[in-house]
């Protein structure tokens, strides 16, 4: 499998590997600029980074003093600290807390990136989900002396899928498609020479702005952490959250992460940070668990399946879980050995009841919408995150609820837009977009752990493509959030709240 499948979809990938970046020496640029760029030009697929001035297109400076954007294109002007991120030329005012540098930083890197592959034409115009290749075969099927079905239709010396589709035109005809596996030869020749432009595209260099407020934090930091979805957003803000913890006074630090994927894939290596090829194969809540326990090795790391219904409940009841990943799993000896065994449904519910922050890192919106349940049953905000295509999104919910803003159809939408091989629906991921949203995710963890109730940043748009950022700071500091528990519970499970609404006890009808 190819490591930059899914992100083939949305760059050029031959122009991206051959990139030449270089990096201009300051001694007032953070060590952590510096690795992040470097960890997200390995995760691009950056060939050689950061090269020789010499040999570069573009250069990356640290703005320590004001500096006009009226510089060359080939330039990068980048700051960050406790006020925001500028790559208009602007100096930071004053320097973020250490819990907060590893954010700053991928944030920054993000957007550097982001800003270097538009100027030079590395991004496509428009997301490319799928790509496959088919042989066309037009029959006349009132010229068969046999059933279209029963025929054998294919190319030889080539694997191939085989759909029969009506023509729509009037025609007795009917298209037989054959599509050849993405691993043929013919096939991979021909995607490699697909092109894709628009005629009139013009990019006009970008110099955004991410204006913040990071007060330090107001006690050592200590809690726990519900992380849901250990995918490219999960891992990536597991990586700035951890980041945040190791610059910063911290003890009795707690995880529980869950993830339903068997598998660390190839292709997820160039998204998903915490991963190296050593992981394919294995769980990828094994693999987390792994990687926390090396980075803290005096946190309590949890890790558990899928988040279910049953999780919702006040007791544990197994009828309204759904399929019991317990017993499906516990033959496969990667998963049952006892130093890596995910939590039972029974075992989790108490941990979640504890927790100080959910964290949500997911692919579908029912799944989301119950870990908000979740959140707003123990008065503690959900923190949201999503990418789709060019785009990332956080947002911090702690007085209102996804249903409040979305509507209630969203509790029952399953449909799975995922990066995986199995996924409903075929969607592309770029590491850019993964990065962002999982920083601001930590940005926000780090401060339910330092004693805020909430963030101070309540959300973030943006576009990658266009590299424009929007930021709403938070303007509460309380959490309220009883009055999204029925709001939430009847988008879940509407049948039962409508059966409850029904029962003589709960009718307020008068005579």
């Amino acid at each position: 499998m190819d490591r930059f499948a899914r992100q083939r979809g949305l760059v050029r990938q031959d122009l991206v590997a051959g990139l030449r970046v270089s990096i201009e020496p300051s001694e007032a640029m953070p060590d952590a600029f510096i690795q992040s760029l470097t960890v997200l030009a390995e995760h691009l697929g950056v060939m050689n980074f950061p090269v020789d001035a010499s040999r570069s297109e573009y250069t990356i400076h640290w703005s320590a003093d004001d500096e006009s954007v009226a510089s060359p294109l080939t330039s990068i002007y980048a700051s960050y600290g406790e006020d925001g991120v500028y790559l208009d030329g602007s100096a930071r005012k004053k320097p973020s807390h250490p819990m907060y540098d590893m954010a700053l930083s991928t944030i920054c890197s993000s957007l550097v990136w982001s800003e270097i592959l538009r100027r030079s034409g590395c991004y496509l115009p428009i997301e490319v989900p799928k790509v496959s290749v088919s042989v066309n075969v037009r029959v006349n099927e009132n010229a068969l002396h046999s059933n279209l079905n029963k025929l054998d239709i294919r190319l030889e010396g080539h694997n191939t899928s085989t759909n029969v589709r009506e023509t729509g035109d009037g025609s007795s005809h009917r298209r037989v498609l054959l599509r050849l596996d993405e691993e043929d030869p013919i096939a991979q020749q021909l995607i490699e020479r697909l092109c894709i432009s628009a005629m009139d595209e013009k990019i006009e260099p970008r110099y955004p702005v991410v204006q913040l407020n990071l007060p330090p934090p107001q006690l050592d930091l200590s809690g726990h952490i519900t992380v849901v979805g250990a995918g490219g957003l999960g891992t990536w803000c597991l990586h700035n959250l951890v980041g945040g913890i190791k610059s910063s006074n911290h003890s009795s630090i707690a995880f529980l992460v869950f993830d339903k994927d068997l598998e660390v894939e190839e292709h997820n290596l160039n998204r998903q940070v915490l991963f190296t090829k050593n992981d394919v194969g294995s769980s990828k809540i094994s693999a987390t668990r792994r990687w926390l326990q090396s980075q803290l090795e005096d946190a309590s790391v949890d890790v558990a399946w899928e988040l279910t219904d049953s999780l919702a409940l006040d007791e544990y009841s197994p009828a309204e879980g759904g399929l019991d990943l317990d017993s499906l799993l516990e033959q496969i000896p990667e998963v049952s050995e006892t130093n890596i065994a995910p939590l039972s449904l029974e075992e989790t519910l108490p941990v979640i009841q504890s927790t100080d922050a959910i964290i949500g890192c997911l692919d579908a919106m029912r799944p989301r919408v119950l870990s908000d349940f979740l959140a707003a049953k123990i008065n503690q905000p959900y923190i949201n995150g999503g990418v789709k295509n060019f785009v990332a999104e956080y947002r911090e919910f702690a007085t209102t609820n996804l249903v409040e803003r979305y509507g209630p159809k969203v509790a029952q939408d399953r449909k799975v837009f995922s990066c995986q091989e199995d996924g409903e629906v075929p969607m592309t991921s770029i590491v850019l977009t993964n990065a962002y949203a999982g920083a601001f995710q930590a940005i926000a963890a780090l401060q339910r752990l330092s004693g805020r109730q909430r963030s101070t940043i309540e959300s973030t748009y943006w576009n990658a493509h266009s590299n424009e950022v929007y930021v709403t700071e938070s303007t509460a500091t309380a959490v309220d959030r009883s009055p999204s528990i029925s709001m939430l519970e009847r988008a879940l499970w509407p049948t039962s709240a409508k059966k409850e609404q029904d029962t003589p006890e709960s009718s307020t009808v008068g005579a």
